[in-house]
């Protein structure tokens, strides 16, 4: 049985089934107009792969670690930023812990229930820098799960605990966490999130940003994903907000939405800078006045005058 969704009539079937990922969630929260952009109509924009270069090649790096391959022929050949963000990240405690499951991609059904029709199966997917078991010796030594994204580049977000990456790779895993085959006697206050920041020049080179795990926000994640995806099942006219957002947005020369105007970016309205006069040295002071016809032009230099 198809659904329709919106305006513009996504159907999700078996063969098109419909995918959400933490990356649409943010979209849709931060402007609907670019979550119809690129999640609906799906406009392709190419953007610059150059600023993604280090953090896929450290990943990179990351991988082969876990899988325990020989490193030291790639290190002596990658740039120097490269090599040292992985050296910091690899010494962390977190990149030495035992490996559950590495670069691991998950496609989690979460079942979307509206009033008057049949259920609607919605598929949460993403993928998991890693998995990683330690062990946690307060108040009796057990173990602890913590589920690991690596930031080489991009900012961890300001609200750490609330990103839709922490609340959906938490409630994801934890949905599937026999298929990563954890214990039957886990428990979900064994599980948390942590974002692992790198920054090789910094003198703390690497910072944790931890968040626990616990079955009241498990619920509530529940909650909150059945609102939004509710609301992106019913919207219809993805309405721009009242400012823009997102001033790195491919789409603002074609959303129709106002720029923001500030005096600060007014050049015109900003006075007109005093010209001051240098005080002249002794020495120029001494020199005789030079009548204007006596001064000789200067030739506008030619281009070639560089070479």
């Amino acid at each position: 049985m198809s659904h329709a969704r919106g305006l513009n009539v996504v159907v999700a079937t078996e063969q098109t089934p419909w995918l959400v990922s933490t990356s649409q969630l943010k979209e849709w929260d931060k402007c609907k107009k670019q979550f119809y952009y690129k999640s609906v109509v799906k406009t392709n924009w190419l953007a610059g792969q150059k600023n993604f270069e280090l953090g896929k090649a450290v990943h990179k790096l990351m991988d082969y670690q876990a899988r325990n391959l020989p490193l030291e022929p790639i290190l002596t050949e990658v740039r120097q930023d490269i090599q040292e963000t992985y050296l910091a990240l690899e010494g962390n405690s977190l990149a030495q812990a035992t490996v559950v499951a590495n670069e691991w991609s998950f496609n989690v059904p979460f079942s979307l229930e509206l009033e008057g029709q049949a259920p609607i199966t919605v598929w949460l997917t993403g993928r998991v820098d890693r998995v990683v078991k330690t062990l946690v010796n307060t108040p009796a030594k057990h173990s602890f799960y913590w589920v690991v994204d690596w930031k080489t580049g991009t900012a961890v977000p300001p609200d750490f605990k609330q990103a839709w990456q922490t609340r959906l790779y938490l409630y994801a895993i934890w949905e599937a966490r026999h298929q990563l085959g954890l214990p039957e006697t886990v428990t979900i206050e064994q599980l948390g999130f942590v974002y692992v920041e790198v920054k090789p020049k910094r003198k703390q080179a690497v910072r944790l940003y931890e968040v626990l795990y616990s079955q009241a926000q498990h619920e509530q994640t529940k909650a909150d994903l059945t609102r939004v995806l509710t609301g992106m099942y019913l919207e219809r006219r993805f309405e721009l907000p009242a400012t823009c957002p997102d001033s790195y947005c491919p789409f603002g020369a074609i959303c129709g939405i106002a720029p923001v105007e500030t005096e600060q970016l007014n050049l015109l309205a900003l006075p007109a800078k005093p010209v001051r006069k240098r005080k002249k040295s002794k020495k120029e002071a001494n020199q005789p006045e030079i009548a204007p016809e006596m001064v000789v032009p200067k030739e506008e230099a030619s281009p070639f005058d560089w070479f």
